[in-house]
C-alpha cells in the first residue's frame, strides 16, 4: 500500500509540473547511479545486503551520452544512492562533463577513500560532499559501518578541510552525516566538536523510522 501511495503521489507531481511546464523533483536533483559496488558491509543497506546484479560502474561515455539527452534545467545531479562512488575513479571526470554542462553535482561517501581522494575533490569542484560518520571509536563506528576504518575516516575529513582552507575555495560543501541509532546516541556531542573544530559546513543528523526511511534535519539542498 505505501508504495502504491507513493507510485500514485509520482503521478500526480508529473502530471502538475507537465502542465505547468516544470520539470518534477527528480527531473531537478537527478540521481546517477555510477557504480553499484560498495566496500562496506552495512546491514540494511540493499546494496551489500540483498543486490543480486552483476557489480559494475558507468562509463564515461555513459555519463555522456545521459547528459547529451538532457533538454531540461537540471539544478543538480546527486552521484550517490547506492554504492559508494569514489569506487568509481570516473567520477572526477564526470563532475567536470557536468559542471561544463552547467550542472551542479555531489555525492554521499562512506568517506573511507576521502583521504586518498581529498585534493581531487576540492579540484573537481563538486558542489558537495557529504560523509557519513557515525561512530566517536572504531568499536562505535562498525556496529553499522561494517568494514570502516574510524582513523582513516577522521583523518579523510581533517585533509580534506584542510586542502579546501588551503586553496582558498568555496567548495565542496562539507557535511557530516551522523545516523543516530541507540549504540551511538553518546557519541553525538563528539561529533558536534568535530564539525565544529574543523568548521564543516552541515551537520546532519539522521535516524531510522517504522520503513527503514531516513529522517533528516538538514536542509533539502545543500
Amino acid at each position: 500500500l505505501l508504495s502504491q501511495l507513493k507510485n500514485f503521489l509520482s503521478f500526480i507531481e508529473v502530471k502538475r509540473c507537465r502542465q505547468k511546464q516544470i520539470p518534477p523533483n527528480s527531473l531537478l536533483f537527478p540521481i546517477i547511479w555510477i557504480t553499484n559496488k560498495c566496500n562496506l558491509r552495512c546491514p540494511v543497506c540493499a546494496t551489500s545486503q540483498y543486490m543480486k546484479r552483476k557489480r559494475g560502474e558507468m562509463s564515461v561515455e555513459l555519463f555522456k551520452h545521459l547528459i547529451d539527452q538532457i533538454d531540461w534545467k537540471v539544478k543538480m545531479i546527486n552521484f550517490g544512492y547506492s554504492g559508494e562512488p569514489l569506487l568509481n575513479r570516473n567520477i572526477f571526470s564526470m563532475i567536470k562533463i557536468a559542471r561544463l554542462n552547467g550542472i551542479r553535482s555531489g555525492f554521499e561517501t562512506n568517506g573511507t577513500f576521502v583521504e586518498e581522494y581529498a585534493e581531487d575533490i576540492v579540484e573537481s569542484k563538486t558542489h558537495y560532499i557529504s560523509i557519513s560518520l557515525d561512530g566517536s571509536s572504531q568499536e562505535s563506528l562498525v556496529k553499522y559501518r561494517i568494514g570502516s576504518d574510524f582513523d582513516k575516516l577522521i583523518r579523510g575529513i581533517e585533509k580534506l578541510c584542510g586542502y579546501k582552507k588551503a586553496s582558498g575555495s568555496t567548495e565542496p560543501v562539507i557535511s557530516i552525516q551522523f545516523l543516530a541509532m541507540k549504540h551511538n546516541e553518546e557519541d553525538l556531542k563528539f561529533i558536534k566538536d568535530l564539525a565544529s573544530r574543523l568548521s564543516v559546513n552541515r551537520l546532519v543528523l539522521k535516524s531510522f523510522n517504522a520503513d527503514g526511511y531516513f529522517l533528516s534535519n538538514g536542509p533539502g539542498d545543500p
